[in-house]
């Protein structure tokens, strides 16, 4: 009879294991998160309409992106086609992982080359314009593989050099980031500070400033879909929690799965409308 009680706390300890040790792979990049493509795609015809904030919904601009994909799903080459020019930007990877992208248009020819570590994480990225290096962008992770720390050097202009340094609670789910100068000094009078959940989503951000404009500091909440799409992104003044801007997604999908059709308002008036046209294997 008091096995019970023992079997009950050896099954506490076991989960307090599991949860200090859980992995949390921060979706960083989610600022206007959408969910991963399914099935075997060939090309994706995307149209882009642009629509004035404060007039009536008359298309502004209008533009067309080509994307093509190899046999693993990756993007091979894609062509961005605009009023005055045209870019095709060409893909190439090494193990599935992405290696080198080089853009070219009618005036210039632009490259970026990627590093990685043994856990695939980019530790160096070098940007390249016209043939000369124009900046070069090194980071490190923790054993999570989140960074935590930038660095973001300027061959051709030093005093744009700087330093972000990334900081994490894995219990209480947040992170702050600040922002330095080549010379280590503080490169603003604000740091960030941002939430995420257990499936490493980022559900809020906060913009605190110090000092005398402390009353600017700014939050936003952000919400996803049951595939991981942001619905919306609701900003807010902190010291009173008075709106600024509300962004929301609304998607249609294809029998797949896919978004075929994407829709951005603010403020609930129509910004940004995405048109893809899928093919498939």
């Amino acid at each position: 009879m008091k096995t019970k009680p023992l079997k009950i706390l050896f099954l506490l300890f076991i989960f307090v294991i599991l949860i200090s040790c859980r992995t949390y792979k921060i979706k960083q990049d989610n600022d206007n998160q959408t969910q991963k493509l399914i099935g075997n795609i060939t090309k994706i015809k995307i149209i882009t309409y642009n629509y004035p904030l404060f007039r009536k919904d008359t298309i502004i601009r209008k533009s067309i992106t080509e994307v093509y994909f190899n046999s693993d799903n990756q993007i091979k080459l894609q062509i961005d086609k605009r009023e005055k020019y045209t870019d095709s930007t060409f893909y190439f990877y090494k193990n599935k992982n992405l290696q080198k992208t080089i853009t070219k248009n009618n005036t210039n020819i632009n490259s970026g080359d990627f590093f990685y570590d043994n856990k695939n994480n980019i530790v160096k990225y070098i940007h390249s314009y016209s043939g000369e290096i124009y900046l070069i962008k090194e980071s490190k992770y923790d054993i999570h593989n989140n960074p935590i720390e930038r660095t973001y050097t300027f061959p051709k202009n030093s005093m744009n050099d700087s330093r972000e340094v990334f900081e994490y609670n894995y219990k209480k789910l947040f992170f702050t980031v600040k922002s330095f100068k080549k010379n280590s000094d503080p490169m603003n009078t604000h740091f960030s500070k941002t939430y995420f959940n257990k499936n490493g989503y980022i559900i809020k951000t906060e913009f605190l400033y110090e000092g005398k404009n402390k009353d600017y500091s700014f939050a936003s909440n952000l919400t996803y879909d049951t595939k991981g799409n942001l619905e919306c992104r609701k900003t807010f003044l902190i010291n009173n929690n008075m709106p600024k801007e509300t962004t929301c997604f609304k998607n249609v999908f294809d029998k797949k799965g896919n978004i075929i059709t994407s829709e951005e308002y603010v403020n609930d008036k129509l910004l940004n409308k995405q048109i893809f046209e899928i093919s498939y294997k």
